[in-house]
């Protein structure tokens, strides 16, 4: 039974209210964020507040959502009206929304109770929690090895169980990557499945709401609440939401699962290639078919989604110019405060892949860079569709090693993390980390990657998975 199925059993029967429930994890976060550095703001009386209402309710005899009264978190690039929203930037600092995004409020609609925002690499850029303007996340598991990111505070806040389930946002790996190395599921629906209005974009094009959880079971629970048509986001899909627990236990047996001989590369540490290995044969003895496949997406991926993601940043992060949003430095002439302004408050980081996207999109360099990218994005794409005309699934590692320690890589090293997240990213389709721990190791994650709008396969091949490594545990 997963996490938030049994807390809400608990809540239904009376055992605990979400009041006692949300005071847990309260005093839990007081006492550990300190030292893992999860959370950015917490919202008590908010969260109390909620609790409270879900309970008043109960004793009414309503009808209540599964998610009603459990204790959730919230990245902090997601507008939460009244509530500091800082992207982890100093440069957002002193924002305070005026609204509060779709997919929170759909969330808090169903009953769901907010802990507080999380961490994150500021404005979503970097793969490891480390360039947060405030302070990093660690992981859970070790306190000297990275949590990932750029979702780090969602996947490390699940894992040390200070929130039942958290949203994250994945562009090119956000939410899968530190799930992957704190032992978390985190899932990436389809491009266009959940509505980013009130999501701070860092591209656009690529920007996903994700979802944390600590079982793909409650993954699904959540993606229900929140996927759907928004009339306030051009982007999101208006294709109905089907039932995804309808089916979700199904046998596997004929299941095609692809294995691409591409993602399987020589710097797959020995432990990870064990882990997935057993991972396969598990998902053999449960009758699924193993397709050897080719699907040449992976050596140029990490160049295209540089290209691509860095010029829609660059663009998107103009607007913190001092002058129409953000903080403000001084300066004589508007020109003058837009430059002051981005060198004082934005970090490192950002401001390198805010430099590289400007260069990408200059009129010499768009025919070099920006154009061939986008043709290499579009034959990921079409490389994809084809080997979904032979398989239901692609099975892939999320990440080559368990969590490194936080320090010996150079920047490109950092982003080259999320070389094998980043696919399915340019190619806009769902995909999801599954822990397949293993004794003698830090947590390890393997992917599954399916069709758009296909989350149904993933859920039901990631649900049943899991039913038959705890049935062996």
């Amino acid at each position: 039974m997963s996490a938030v199925q049994q807390l809400y059993n608990r809540l239904s029967k009376k055992e605990l209210s979400s009041y006692e429930l949300t005071e847990v994890y309260l005093n839990r976060i007081t006492e550990e964020n300190s030292s893992l550095g999860t959370y950015l703001t917490l919202c008590p009386e908010k969260a109390l507040s909620q609790a409270k209402d879900v309970d008043i309710r109960r004793v009414k005899g309503e009808p209540l959502h599964p998610l009603a009264g459990i204790p959730m978190a919230v990245k902090d690039n997601f507008c939460t009206a009244g509530i500091p929203t800082t992207c982890a930037s100093r440069m957002l600092r002193d924002f305070l929304p005026p609204y509060t995004a779709t997919c929170v409020r759909r969330l808090e609609e169903a009953g769901g109770v907010m802990l507080g925002k999380l961490n994150l690499d500021e404005f979503a850029m970097g793969a490891t929690g480390e360039y947060s303007a405030y302070y990093p996340a660690v992981n859970p598991h070790d306190l000297d090895r990275m949590a990932g990111g750029s979702s780090s505070g969602s996947a490390a806040s699940v894992a040390a169980d200070l929130a039942v389930y958290s949203l994250g946002s994945d562009t090119g790996g956000s939410v899968r990557l530190p799930a992957s190395f704190c032992g978390v599921v985190g899932m990436k629906p389809t491009y266009g499945r959940i509505s980013r209005f009130g999501m701070i974009a860092f591209a656009s094009s690529l920007d996903t709401v994700g979802i944390v959880t600590s079982s793909v079971y409650d993954s699904a629970m959540v993606l229900s609440v929140m996927a759907g048509a928004d009339p306030l986001d051009a982007t999101c899909s208006t294709l109905p939401v089907p039932d995804y627990f309808h089916g979700i236990a199904a046998p596997l047996a004929g299941l095609r699962i692809g294995v691409p001989e591409e993602f399987f590369t020589e710097d797959l540490s020995s432990e990870v290639q064990k882990a997935l290995q057993t991972v396969l044969d598990v998902y053999r003895s449960l009758g699924v078919v193993l397709v050897p496949l080719s699907l040449p997406v992976v050596e140029d991926s990490l160049a295209v989604y540089h290209i691509l993601s860095s010029a829609e940043g660059a663009s998107n992060l103009s607007r913190y110019d001092g002058v129409r949003f953000g903080a403000r430095a001084a300066g004589k002439t508007s020109a003058e405060i837009a430059r002051n302004t981005g060198e004082q408050f934005f970090g490192g980081e950002v401001k390198a892949r805010m430099e590289s996207g400007a260069a990408y999109l200059e009129e010499a360099n768009m025919a070099i860079y920006y154009r061939p990218a986008q043709a290499k994005q579009q034959f990921i794409k079409d490389s994809f569709k084809d080997a979904f005309q032979k398989v239901d699934l692609v099975f892939a590692p999320t990440a080559t090693c368990v969590a490194p320690t936080s320090h010996g890589f150079t920047r490109g090293e950092k982003r080259a993390f999320d070389r094998f997240t980043v696919p399915a990213s340019l190619a806009g389709l769902p995909s999801v980390s599954i822990p397949c721990k293993t004794n003698d190791t830090l947590p390890i994650g393997f992917q599954l990657i399916a069709p758009h709008f296909r989350e149904d396969l993933i859920f039901r091949a990631g649900h049943l998975y899991e039913k038959e490594v705890a049935h062996h545990a």
